[in-house]
């Protein structure tokens, strides 16, 4: 009887300790384990990564981070339900415009979510864009200026085409558009004089169009048309330009050659630069 009683005695002192270890209140129950999000931001022209992003999320995480010199952030204990959370990835900086990237992140997962931002004031810089001269309906000769890169004589919203205008590989010049129906009349690109010869670092902080101190307009390129652009196309020179592919967008830019030669095949190559500001601004120098 009396090891009975001491048995009951255990048995109820267990119980009454399981009964208060738990807790009735969900809202007091243990967080499940929290996910993190990384990433790398870039420059969406230069794709150069940026420094001093700062990211967080909506609902808000317990902390906010910042990219790193090359571009990384990792944003940990991000708090969720049992299964994940539906939330928003929110890059933001001063002198670009925020982006917002909506992700469901799953319970403990590590998510990688990249983001390219665009500069405010519109200025776009491309290096190291690479030309030849036509030789075919295949060629890369042409330069899209809008979008910094160079593409195919086929390619029907190009601006500018380098071509031999003697016909005879000696005279290398670029075609612009309005050039008697070769290119559409309605983009109407036309090029400036030369600015002069510049260092790579020179035209690199090169702000303003030479001789204009207020914003860039038509007046600045009197000519209706550019047709052959009989200039020498030699390295180092700057020549500023016009995209008159929207009246009431207006886009300026400077067009730097790099280098200017001829391969072992004869072809005659160029390697340029390129700044535009897509704001119509006077000025070319973007922000990072």
């Amino acid at each position: 009887m009396k090891v009975f009683y001491y048995f009951s005695f255990f048995l109820s002192i267990i119980t009454l300790f399981f009964l208060y270890s738990c807790d009735s209140n969900p809202s007091n129950l243990p967080d499940y384990l929290p996910g993190a999000i990384k990433g790398r931001i870039l420059d969406s022209a230069t794709h150069k990564p940026l420094p001093d992003v700062t990211v967080y999320t909506i609902p808000a995480a317990p902390s906010t981070c910042q990219t790193d010199s090359a571009g990384y952030y990792f944003l940990g204990s991000v708090p969720m339900g049992s299964t994940g959370v539906n939330l928003f990835v929110i890059a933001t900086h001063e002198d670009y415009i925020n982006d917002t990237i909506p992700y469901f992140l799953h319970t403990e997962d590590t998510a990688t979510i990249n983001f390219k931002l665009t500069p405010i004031h519109g200025v776009y810089l491309m290096d190291n864009i690479h030309i030849q001269e036509y030789l075919s309906q295949s060629s890369n000769n042409s330069l899209d200026l809008r979008y910094l890169c160079s593409v195919k004589a086929t390619y029907p919203y190009r601006d500018l085409d380098l071509r031999d205008s003697a016909g005879a590989r000696q005279k290398f010049r670029f075609v612009t558009a309005s050039n008697s129906g070769q290119l559409p009349a309605s983009y109407n690109t036309k090029l400036g004089d030369s600015l002069g010869y510049f260092s790579k670092s020179e035209f690199d902080t090169l702000a303003m169009y030479y001789g204009a101190s207020e914003p860039l307009s038509p007046s600045n390129f009197p000519n209706s048309k550019t047709n052959w652009f009989y200039a020498s196309l030699t390295g180092s020179t700057v020549y500023p330009f016009s995209l008159g592919r929207s009246q009431n967008s207006p886009i300026y830019g400077l067009l730097y050659i790099k280098s200017a030669y001829l391969d072992g095949n004869n072809v005659f190559n160029m390697i340029v630069d390129v700044k535009i500001n897509i704001n119509g601004q006077n000025n070319f120098i973007p922000n990072n």
